[in-house]
Order: structure tokens, then sequence, then C-alpha cells
């Protein structure tokens, strides 16, 4: 059964936005949840900044999450940003934003420039992960945070909240553990299909800007030459012909909302793939 997540190193390449390997927070740091509190802004500004979190579970397997999560098993993170945890308006009482392993979440918006973040759990215990992060104003600001338990790392994208007109967006990172490699593909259905991107590894990042025609309706897109854009396993011996997924629209953080259309932003995030070669958790 397909599932779709939502609330939701090595090579790196970046045809249209930026992308950095960030550190995980060392063992014996210091540095802790602070009573500081801060509001993260709901409406996009100038000079302010979409940030996404998606955190992919820590289990290196599909059975292993999913018996994980039959078993009601939650752990729930603060964020810490310059050392003032985020919180939201609720009715005048600060709420304090909560991320939560296995989920994707529109954080809010933040101010354009340098900040520190770190990920930790509310009672104040050290954060598990910590990074300095470059807020890109009029853009999508994603972090994803992967790996198993006590060795998350982290890898951040920008790219801009409304691709140019005629465009869209690819933006795709592979989250699955235990070596498996993901590709993004244009597919025909003449010739079939042949990759854009090099093998993508754990943590590994394409990014690309196509110019599209839209099919039907919201969310399909086309390329100019006809052809469709998707992301598949990397062929193998094995399993010579593994499925595609067509691309189509990402989770974004557009408030005020676009009219009429969503932005054209298109990502995919695999999770677990299957021993057949289909994908059965993304975050998209």
């Amino acid at each position: 059964m397909r599932t779709r997540m939502w609330e939701k190193a090595g090579f790196c390449a970046v045809l249209s936005a930026c992308a950095a390997l960030l550190s995980t927070a060392g063992c014996g740091t210091k540095e802790v949840a602070p009573p500081a509190q801060v509001y993260v802004g709901d409406t996009a500004g100038p000079d302010l900044g979409a940030f996404i979190i998606t955190f992919a579970p820590g289990a290196a397997t599909y059975e292993e999450e999913q018996a994980w999560a039959q078993q009601g098993a939650s752990n729930q993170y603060a964020v810490v940003v310059d050392g003032a945890e985020l919180v939201l308006p609720n009715l005048g009482m600060p709420e304090p934003v909560v991320l939560g392993e296995g989920s994707e979440a529109g954080i809010g918006y933040l101010p354009a420039g340098p900040h520190h973040l770190a990920i930790a759990a509310p009672n104040g215990s050290a954060p598990i992960f910590a990074a300095d992060l470059e807020i890109v104003a009029g853009a999508q600001n994603q972090l994803y945070l992967y790996g198993p338990h006590g060795a998350i790392q982290g890898r951040f994208l920008t790219y801009p909240s409304q691709p140019a007109a005629g465009t869209l967006h690819v933006s795709t990172i592979n989250l699955v553990q235990g070596g498996a490699t993901v590709e993004v593909v244009s597919c025909t259905r003449d010739s079939g299909c042949t990759s854009l991107s090099p093998p993508l590894g754990l943590g590994e990042t394409f990014q690309a800007d196509y110019p599209t025609t839209a099919l039907d309706t919201w969310p399909y897109y086309t390329m100019i030459d006809g052809s469709v854009l998707g992301v598949r396993p990397v062929p193998t011996a094995a399993i010579p012909a593994p499925q595609v997924d067509q691309l189509s629209a990402g989770y974004t953080l557009v408030n005020p909302p676009s009219q009429p259309d969503p932005p054209a932003n298109m990502v995919f995030a695999p999770l677990y793939i299957s021993a057949e070669g289909s994908f059965l958790a993304v975050f998209e």
C-alpha cells in the first residue's frame, strides 16, 4: 500500500538555487532550548523568507516505520532560532512550534539573513541538530532532516516562491536509507525515459528549472518538448524498469496564496522503496 506523508554526503547538483550540507549537533554540546520566545511570521513580506522543515523518519525500513507508527510513538521537538523558541500566536497566548518526526510543516516566515537554528526536545535537552542557515527573502527555504536516530543530518535548499512565468522548478532529494539511489527523468510515450540528474544517494539533491506548459488542470505539467518529468529508483540488473512517479505540485508555504494556482514548484523526497522498485512513502 502506498503512503504519502504530510503534515505533513556527497554529490550536490544545483542549477538554479543553493544547497548546503549542514552539520549535526555534537553529543557534548551544551546548547539547550532557552526560555526566550519569539513569534514566527504568518504572512509573506519583502524582507521575509518562507521556512519549511521536512523531518524524515529515523526508521531504516518501511516496515520498521509502520510498526513504530502503530505503537503510537511520537518524538516531538521545539524549533529554536537565534536562541529563542519559535511560537505561534494563539488568541494572544504563545503556542510553541512543535516538530514531529516523520512530518513536514510550514513553520512560517523568518527575516532574511543569517540565523542559528536548533532542533531540541521541549524539556531543554541538548539539540539533536544545530546549524547556521541563510534565509533568502521571497524564497522557499526548506530544511530536510534525515538519517538514523542519534545521527541526524540536514540539507538546506532554497528556491523562489514563484518560478518565472512559463517555467517549473524541480527540487529533489533522496531520503532513502540503505544505499538506494534515485534520479529525475524525462519521459515520453514513444522513447521511454531519459535521465536528467545523476544518481542521487542519501542526502544528495538535484534542482533545475524547465520550460513548461500546463497539461489539463493543476497540478500536472509537461515540458515544451512534450515530455513529462518524474522520479524513479535508478535501474539495476535486478530491477531494469522501476516505477516512475510523475512530478506534481510540492508542499509550499505561500501566504497570501497565489492566484489562480499555487506556484509550479515540484518537490519530491522519497523515503522508502519496495523490493520491486516502487516508492512506498514520499514527501512531496
